[in-house]
């Protein structure tokens, strides 16, 4: 039991609880014993199913402390969100997850909204879970249990490999760049698509370490996350890139553009910050 109050197991989240998941590590059960407004997303035991299911290496979490601390820190978020706090409008409240999964500033992020009139989650590669029982009460916040197991933010490197952002990621690696973005903190990257990539041709291969090195600073900013909730909170904004000059981004509607280019997917989170994909 994680505390006293909290009883999932006819919820359809016996995995997670008593003698789950949480019971294989007794440090993140003692903290949550004393922990007051916090909200626990539970993957349902049909989430752990499918995941060990898509994924068998995934057993390998029962074996390794280490990284089952950093997934399930992932499902507890600071502070108690009840359903009716999940909008159409997305939230992005902190998590218990921290170094060494994680470099971003008050602990990690998952995205909630509201889709359609049900309550979504995501978390990294844009994974989507859904609220499948919630406002469960317990003595230290509420639980909601959902069907699928949250995927812990990668690097910026990884996720663009993950997420088919191909050319970035080759980009980054022809440019050296790959443990600098890597190791940056709180970081919103503004990046092309493949499609993009392949707008320019031939320019590209022209394009010095040096030059390729400028044009990605120019699509990063650090020590700022930027979310889409806050790129569409005012007009017009100008920000400050790694490379030192900046952008200008603007809101059109519900549309975002940084430049010219516009954001055709927005908040892919990443193990220090946010990916957003350009057009151009």
């Amino acid at each position: 039991m994680v505390t006293q109050g909290i009883a999932l197991g006819d919820k359809g989240a016996q995995a997670f609880v008593s003698k789950g998941l949480l019971g294989l590590v007794p440090d993140v059960v003692q903290a949550l014993s004393t922990a007051q407004n916090i909200t626990i997303l539970a993957p349902s035991d049909t989430a752990f199913v499918n995941l060990m299911t898509r994924n068998p290496r995934s057993s390998e979490l029962l074996v390794n402390q280490r990284a089952l601390t950093g997934v399930l820190q992932y499902h507890v978020l600071t502070g108690k969100l009840l359903s009716g706090d999940f909008s159409p409008t997305p939230k992005f409240p902190a998590t218990l997850l921290g170094a060494p999964f994680a470099n971003v500033t008050g602990g990690q992020r998952v995205g909630l909204v509201m889709a359609n009139s049900t309550a979504k989650v995501f978390s990294g590669y844009k994974q989507v879970a859904t609220v499948v029982t919630a406002d469960v009460q317990f003595d230290g916040g509420v639980i909601h249990v959902i069907d699928t197991v949250l995927t812990v933010p990668a690097s910026p490197a990884q996720t663009a490999v993950n997420t088919g952002l191909t050319s970035l990621a080759g980009a980054l690696t022809a440019a050296g760049l790959v443990d600098t973005v890597n190791s940056l903190s709180d970081v919103t990257i503004f990046a092309p698509s493949n499609d993009a990539f392949r707008a320019i041709g031939s320019a590209l291969g022209s394009l010095t370490t040096q030059d390729l090195v400028g044009i990605l600073g120019y699509h990063v900013l650090a020590q700022q996350i930027r979310f889409s909730t806050d790129l569409l909170r005012a007009d017009q904004v100008t920000l400050s890139t790694l490379q030192g000059q900046n952008i200008t981004v603007r809101r059109d509607g519900a549309q975002v553009f940084v430049n010219s280019a516009r954001v055709v997917l927005a908040d892919v989170l990443t193990s220090n910050g946010v990916v957003h994909v350009l057009d151009k």
